[in-house]
């Protein structure tokens, strides 16, 4: 089942995003973290973290709201892989 998670259209999907945190000053994470809390069907947010840093990093993600800019640039990723899972 991996080939489901990774593949070419999911990874070509992470390196768009990673790409548009970078370009907006952001940490990839934590423009994740708050492209999830600002879209009302996304019921919960569950992140993991194997270090307080990360723990600390993805916490203050919380007061982070990102610019009509970010999600549209988001949005724009959405249509080129529509189902990065395949």
């Amino acid at each position: 089942m991996g080939h489901r998670f990774v593949n070419e259209c999911s990874l070509a999907t992470v390196a768009g995003l990673h790409d548009l945190a970078r370009e907006a000053g952001l940490n990839p994470m934590a423009m994740c973290l708050a492209w999830s809390k600002q879209h009302d069907f996304v019921a919960s947010t569950i992140f993991g973290a194997t270090t307080m840093a990360q723990l600390e990093e993805n916490l203050g993600a919380s007061d982070l709201i990102l610019s009509p800019d970010v999600l549209a640039k988001t949005d724009e990723l959405s249509l080129r892989y529509p189902y990065p899972l395949g």
